[in-house]
């Protein structure tokens, strides 16, 4: 039971579509969808919550995916004591695998004032290019949580490696160069209009700040770098 004056609150209200083994079915089509926020690594103590620590003990076996704006994969780095809205977050002790590898085992461990890896369980993952998805049980004591890392907004793109950089540059169903252009522009326009930023000048620096992070965000980071590196140079 938790502390008095505590309120805990179980991953079960996850959205749910349902959950298969993989001896049953391909774990990348049937899964369960864990879309919180509050997994999010840069959630402290209970600041996304509400004041309510979460729980993923009752978290029943089966293949789940990480969706939501707090993030999509398992951090593979230590993750501080109380992140992610659990006193003791889960963080994926190894890397994730590529997309030839299949269903792979990993150690998932449990962060403790006296130790990174105080408590572990293994977990079995699965690289279904484009997202990650894990078999996960409870976690082993309460108030410890499974960790998703946050969207990065700079650094690199963190999308699951399917092979060499030419296969991710030609995934099916990319936009062109064209479209890409379009819905950044369209987004620029809308930014600008909503910021009411009338100085050229400070339009101009600001829209080129907002292309850079239109370009992470968007499905477009592929093509537009490629595309910039086969005519020498950006905008």
């Amino acid at each position: 039971m938790g502390e008095p004056g505590l309120s805990l609150t179980t991953s079960k209200a996850a959205s749910a579509r349902s959950v298969t083994d993989s001896t049953l079915g391909d774990p990348c089509v049937t899964h369960t969808v864990l879309d919180q926020p509050w997994r999010s690594t840069d959630c402290y103590h209970t600041v996304c919550t509400g004041g309510q620590w979460m729980d993923d003990g009752n978290l029943e076996v089966g293949w789940y995916r990480f969706n939501s704006s707090g993030g999509w994969k398992i951090p593979e780095t230590v993750v501080p004591q109380g992140r992610c809205s659990g006193e003791n977050p889960g963080w994926l002790n190894g890397s994730h695998p590529n997309v030839g590898e299949g269903e792979v085992s990993r150690t998932v461990c449990f962060t403790h004032a006296q130790a990174s890896c105080y408590w572990s369980q293994e977990i079995q993952v699965k690289n279904c290019s484009g997202y990650f998805v894990y078999r996960l049980k409870a976690t082993p004591r309460q108030r410890a949580v499974y960790c998703a890392d946050p969207p990065n907004p700079k650094g690199t793109s963190q999308k699951p490696s399917s092979g060499p950089e030419e296969e991710t540059c030609s995934v099916k169903g990319l936009p062109s160069k064209d479209e890409c252009e379009e819905m950044i522009n369209s987004a620029q326009v809308f930014i600008i209009g909503k910021n009411n930023l009338g100085n050229p000048e400070e339009q101009e620096a600001y829209l080129r700040q907002v292309r850079e992070m239109l370009i992470e965000q968007l499905p477009c980071k592929h093509v537009l770098s490629k595309s910039e590196h086969d005519n020498g140079g950006g905008k």
